[in-house]
């Protein structure tokens, strides 16, 4: 199933007259290929404008009380993703690569400039991890997230073995439908990023980045490019598409979490307990604890802990699950919040643009209604 609620949700807003620069991040089942978009040559020079200032999350007060899990609630499983559910995202089309003319540069200021074709780059030392993608625009509780495992070479050592010189202050991607942005120079010599070339134990699928992409720790999926094919080392700001239309340029990921089961309407009996599971995402500092917030009528809000399932790193998504019996009966607002290691935390929502996603992610808590009969 493709995701498309932030983008009918999106359209419903332009159609009402609200005026926002275009989600970062496009599923082909809604737009199609790009209408009217001025398209961006790979060796132009963007529009200059101030970098997108990025938003702070500031820790919200920690609750007067905080309820254990129940002791019977056992550790859910690690989820996965689907390929077939997988969120497919795009700047413009999906390209068609011809993998025997395709070749990855890395150039620039670098010493030692270097060329690879695919079969070089799979020869090179290789790692299987998982990883979780998020698009920028998802909203809260959105479905532009997924969870896989995948296959690749860590970039760091192809730069240094190009030689970084001293002048360089950020790196440019450039993809083969067009799209570029770039990103500081400290964040890409993470020693966790990658080039990958595997999803789920097969090549890339043509949808998502096929023949290569990035993955970044800590970023939003916006600024790790699908379909790479160079990699230039620059010394001055530069923002991609999106960025110049207001998206953040950093884009971090921030805290959030998503309500999984059960659905966001439902109904139980007096005394019927309730099951409450999710997924919670961060940046790389990873997903400290997840609470869930039972609301009442009166605005009166009971926190419970929950017991976490936590990747084998933190740019995976941590799976939790909680219970909740209710006492009385009524109309209750469930949220689920997640505090990253850093101790940011999420807040309530006010129904903002985009589930709050616009400029840099939205930090909103996730909630569903729960009807409690007597």
């Amino acid at each position: 199933m493709q995701k498309e609620l932030t983008r009918r949700r999106f359209l419903s807003l332009l159609a009402a007259g609200v005026a926002v620069a275009i989600t970062g991040c496009r599923a082909e089942s809604v737009f199609g290929p790009r209408a009217a978009l001025e398209p961006e040559a790979a060796g132009s020079a963007p529009v200059p404008r101030p970098l997108t200032p990025e938003p702070t999350v500031q820790p919200s007060p920690t609750p007067v009380t905080v309820r254990p899990a129940p002791k019977d609630i056992a550790p859910p499983p690690m989820k996965f993703t689907p390929l077939s559910e997988f969120y497919i995202q795009h700047y413009d089309r999906i390209p068609d690569v011809d993998i025997s003319t395709w070749r990855l540069r890395i150039d620039g200021l670098v010493e030692n400039p270097i060329t690879l074709t695919y079969d070089e780059v799979r020869a090179l030392p290789a790692k299987t991890f998982v990883w979780t993608l998020e698009c920028i625009s998802n909203p809260a509780g959105g479905n532009l997230i997924g969870n896989q495992v995948w296959k690749g070479t860590p970039l760091v050592p192809l730069l240094e073995e190009a030689g970084i010189k001293p002048e360089a202050i950020r790196v440019r991607w450039y993809a083969a439908d067009g799209y570029s942005n770039s990103l500081p120079l400290e964040r890409v010599l993470h020693p966790d990023s990658m080039l990958v070339y595997e999803m789920d134990e097969r090549p890339l699928p043509r949808e998502h980045g096929y023949p290569l992409r990035v993955l970044i720790p800590g970023h939003y999926g916006q600024k790790m490019p699908k379909w790479l094919e160079r990699i230039e080392l620059i010394d001055n700001e530069y923002q991609g598409y999106w960025e110049r239309r207001g998206w953040s340029d950093m884009a971090t990921i921030k805290p959030n979490s998503r309500i999984d089961i059960p659905g966001r309407a439902s109904q139980i009996a007096l005394g019927e307990r309730l099951i409450i599971e999710g997924v919670a995402m961060s940046d790389e500092s990873g997903v400290a604890r997840v609470d869930v917030g039972i609301e009442d009528r009166e605005g009166n809000v009971v926190w419970v802990d929950t017991v976490r399932t936590q990747g084998e790193n933190p740019y995976t998504w941590t799976v939790w699950r909680t219970a909740w019996t209710p006492e009385r009966p009524g109309k209750y607002r469930v949220y689920a919040r997640t505090t990253d290691g850093q101790g940011r935390t999420q807040r309530k929502g006010k129904g903002s643009l985009l589930g709050g996603a616009f400029p840099a992610g939205s930090d909103e808590m996730h909630v569903i209604v729960v009807n409690v009969k007597g």
